[in-house]
């Protein structure tokens, strides 16, 4: 039996290295594309959950009042805060909560921050200061992006 020859070999294994992909890695994606389609996603995501946010914020807040059917909400917003160490913190409603009595026994509306029904911060007289704090850090932060205006 002949043995085939050696340029026979050089395009069997040239074929061979084609067909699975050859050596050619794909390009690497931009980092600064790769970190934008990230944020795209993120929002989209945050934009999605957003209402449901939104009716959980109410559902929780309005049973602090003593009579919870007269909540009353405006200025409620859903902010996605911008990233921090690389990561997206979770989406926050911020607003405000009215009812009678209000909470505290105000008659006027107070401020609120709602992360999820553990993590829920109401704008009180002993607070002021670490709310007015929490306020500009998740809801009226600079690069912060609104996913959902209902005032």
């Amino acid at each position: 039996m002949k043995r085939p020859e050696p340029l026979v070999h050089l395009f069997l294994l040239s074929f061979l290295l084609a067909a699975c992909g050859g050596g050619d890695a794909a390009p690497e994606p931009d980092p600064a594309a790769r970190q934008q389609a990230e944020a795209d996603s993120v929002l989209e995501a945050a934009r999605a959950g957003a209402g449901e946010l939104v009716d959980s914020a109410k559902a929780v807040l309005a049973t602090l009042l003593d009579n919870p059917t007269s909540a009353t909400f405006d200025s409620v917003v859903v902010i996605q805060p911008p990233r921090t160490d690389g990561r997206f913190p979770a989406i926050v409603a911020c607003g405000r909560i009215g009812g009678r009595p209000g909470i505290g026994g105000s008659r006027t509306p107070v401020r609120f921050i709602y992360q999820g029904k553990w993590t829920v911060f109401v704008e009180e007289a002993a607070n002021q200061a670490r709310f007015a704090e929490l306020w500009g850090n998740l809801c009226d932060v600079a690069g912060g992006e609104v996913v959902l205006d209902g005032r």
